[in-house]
């Protein structure tokens, strides 16, 4: 991030599809939020410019946090979407399974 903040990445690979695909892979990453990845680990609020500085990393660091849930918000969309996806799959091949059966 331009701020310095989250400096360690965690990147995690989710198989979404049946293939053994880049397509059929998400790969996302989480961004570390521990006080000392948001510059959080030694502020204090002694002094009136103290509390100034404090108060704008607070600001970045709820920036940063916010940023973080919306990118998490988007991948859980895209597991959703996968989830609908594959539940729709089974439902047509079971539906199709049925009606084989039947003739």
């Amino acid at each position: 991030s331009p701020d310095g903040l989250g400096d360690t990445t965690s990147d995690f690979t989710l198989q979404i599809g049946a293939n053994n695909s880049t397509d059929d892979r998400m790969i996302f990453g989480i961004d570390s939020v521990t006080t000392d990845s948001l510059l959080l680990a030694n502020t204090d609020v002694d002094t009136l410019s103290d509390a100034q500085t404090t108060i704008n990393s607070l600001d970045a660091a709820i920036d940063f946090i916010n940023d973080q849930r919306s990118n998490l918000g988007g991948v859980q969309d895209r597991l959703d979407f996968a989830d609908s996806n594959l539940m729709s799959g089974i439902q047509n091949t079971k539906s199709s399974f049925s009606y084989i059966r039947d003739r």
